[in-house]
């Protein structure tokens, strides 16, 4: 079985992937997150021997990071895309970018990291909108929603638009409060 183009298309770019289950988020083999790699021919060997499984992005180690954003029902109880809508409305507007829809009907958002310190927690800057950085991953085409069966697509793929930097304002939403000296 050939690489997907889309695989191909994202490795080539830097983007490191490792194959994961197509009913779970977990990784085919044991430690594959770790083994996430952009070099086609491990990929072609992955995709050889787990011919239909689904296909995840470690942000920190492909230089991104990015949103996913919720919408209710598929195991999400809130609406990320309006929460974002109004943070774009207070705040200001996201740049063009790398953007994939989920088979659940969510989003994922793809930003170019460039050394921010974000936090990585659920719900975060509102309900329904996860960052994600670092050792983090996330689904991307041309996988399967693990519940809903139905297949990620690309709304505007990363080989047609470079991966931004996240505006000001989003960054500034995300990264973590100074910490505070402990006294005695």
């Amino acid at each position: 079985m050939p690489l997907h183009p889309d695989v191909e298309r994202v490795a080539l770019l830097g983007w490191c992937l490792y194959p994961c289950s197509t009913e779970s988020r977990a990784g085919m083999f044991k430690g594959a997150h770790n083994e996430a790699t952009c070099d086609l021919n491990q990929l072609a060997r992955w995709t050889q021997e787990y011919s239909r499984c689904n296909w995840r992005v470690v942000f920190g180690r492909s230089g991104l990071w990015g949103l996913d954003i919720d919408i209710p029902g598929a195991g999400h109880a809130h609406d990320g895309i309006s929460a974002l809508a109004e943070l774009v409305k207070i705040h200001g507007p996201i740049p063009p970018r790398p953007q994939a829809r989920s088979g659940g009907g969510g989003l994922g958002l793809f930003f170019r990291h460039q050394g921010e310190h974000l936090i990585g927690e659920s719900n975060r800057p509102a309900p329904g909108i996860d960052p994600r950085r670092g050792a983090q991953s996330q689904t991307i085409p041309p996988s399967v929603h693990i519940s809903t069966r139905r297949p990620y697509r690309w709304l505007s793929p990363p080989w047609e638009i470079s991966p931004p930097v996240g505006p000001a304002w989003l960054i500034k939403l995300l990264t973590p409060p100074p910490e505070v000296p402990w006294r005695n």
